[in-house]
């Protein structure tokens, strides 16, 4: 069971202007400590190659999986 979020807000142009991410109930208690590194969303744009930098970035053990399926939609 999770109770976790991922707000970002966009401009105009689809870049990301602020992101925040939290994890208020995880299955293992290190979890909560990879929510920070999703700030690095923050000065991205939403457009072409959106996916695979979120990937780079997030990808394996430098993100969530669960998280991470929180961008997408």
């Amino acid at each position: 069971i999770h109770d976790m979020y991922l707000r970002i807000t966009v401009d105009a142009k689809m870049t990301i202007t602020d992101s925040a991410a939290a994890m208020e109930y995880t299955p293992w208690r290190i979890c909560p400590s990879i929510a920070p590194t999703f700030r690095q969303l923050t000065g991205l744009t939403i457009k072409p190659g959106f996916t695979k930098k979120v990937g780079d970035l997030f990808g394996g053990t430098l993100g969530c999986t669960h998280m991470n399926s929180l961008i997408g939609p």
